[in-house]
């Protein structure tokens, strides 16, 4: 069995814990506040260490030759973000914001992917950005590239029947109507007992997009799930004034059920396809995650860099 290589980082309120090996892509596995006390989190002495058990890539990627691994049309089970590699990693510390860049390629062909997450010293909240290089000597096509996926979403001690969508809606007039619905519940995403059908993936999805610029016509480009079982909460937004798409898809049962997928236009829900020339180099869409034990207003807050447990100051 191979050994797998892990790597923590964190803004000091934050924990986040990474993980690859040299025959699967690097994994976002496990997340831990340092403010969480003795309750069981789940993790080590040093908040979010210790793996939830997810299997989802950091980063999933649509070039044309090359689809999905499993039949659906989600931005998940890539066939390119299944074969990337950890090449390397660095930290900085930019004037107070914390820096970690991972650097993963493919060999066929040969793509570099790069993701750079940022955060605020002493903040629960991330921003990241990812990009696509063309190091195989002809161009491709991309249809698709994650800003970022994550598959921690279910912590240990709770299941995803535990788990709350909270996620809004606007129109003219009638602007973030929110509303929060069990993930599992009618309109979620149906247990199909992945373990007794080959522990296949389930192919169930909970998604929004945006098609024009104008981000707040329909679905928001945010959410949040929520455990309330344990009260942690994870809050997301796509920041971009054009398309974007996110999804929760249903991967297996247990920690690894779950997947979040962030990103900006695609061909399949924008008609946005990219040529890349060899050397070409594609950004994708800044997003933010936050987190918080403190539930949705926790996590909502977090993402403001706002204490939640702090009085709005009198104007």
């Amino acid at each position: 069995m191979e050994a797998a290589s892990r790597l923590g980082w964190g803004t000091g309120a934050l924990e986040l814990g990474f993980s690859w090996s040299p025959s699967t892509p690097v994994v976002l596995d496990a997340w831990g506040l340092a403010d969480e006390g003795g309750r069981d989190t789940g993790r080590d002495a040093v908040p979010g260490t210790r793996p939830w058990g997810t299997t989802q890539p950091l980063v999933e990627a649509l070039v044309e030759g090359m689809g999905r691994s499993w039949n659906n049309t989600r931005l998940s089970h890539t066939a390119l973000g299944a074969r990337l590699r950890h090449v390397s990693h660095g930290m900085a510390d930019e004037g107070g914001t914390r820096v970690l860049t991972l650097v993963q390629e493919s060999q066929s062909p040969h793509m570099r992917v790069t993701t750079v997450l940022r955060s605020a010293e002493g903040g629960s909240a991330v921003q990241a950005v990812t990009s696509l290089e063309n190091l195989s000597g002809e161009a491709v096509r991309l249809n698709a590239l994650s800003s970022l996926a994550l598959g921690c979403l279910v912590a240990p001690g709770s299941g995803e029947e535990d788990l709350e969508l909270v996620r809004g809606r606007s129109a003219q007039l009638a602007e973030n109507r929110w509303w929060g619905s069990l993930l599992s519940g009618p309109g979620g995403l149906a247990d199909v007992h992945t373990h007794l059908h080959r522990n296949q993936s389930a192919r169930g999805s909970v998604e929004a997009t945006g098609t024009s610029t104008w981000t707040t016509a329909a679905d928001l480009p945010a959410g949040v799930l929520h455990d309330t079982r344990s009260g942690r909460a994870l809050c997301w937004q796509v920041e971009h004034d054009g398309g974007w798409h996110w999804e929760v898809d249903a991967i297996r049962e247990g920690g690894d059920a779950l997947a979040l997928v962030l990103g900006g236009p695609d061909d399949l829900h924008h008609s946005a396809v990219r040529v890349l020339a060899p050397g070409e180099v594609f950004d994708s869409v800044p997003v933010s995650v936050s987190f918080s034990a403190l539930g949705v207003e926790g996590a909502v807050a977090a993402m403001d860099g706002k204490d939640p447990q702090m009085p709005d100051a009198d104007v």
